[in-house]
């Protein structure tokens, strides 16, 4: 998703992000799995130093 909005500002096609904009009832109960700690661990490892670098207080924010 965010990717797509780098790249023009349109965000892609209209039902590209459905699961994002209206989820059913399958997305909210997939989303607590999503959210578990033994999920995130690994992604959050793997992106710690980008985000400690964009927590910086040094670091310019951009929109």
């Amino acid at each position: 998703a965010v990717a797509a909005l780098a790249a023009d500002g349109t965000g892609g096609a209209p039902g590209e992000f459905r699961r994002l904009l209206e989820p059913d009832e399958a997305d909210r109960r997939a989303a607590a799995l999503l959210r578990h700690p033994d999920l995130l661990a690994p992604v959050g490892a793997l992106h710690h130093a980008g985000l400690v670098d964009r927590l910086a207080p040094d670091h310019t924010l951009t929109a």
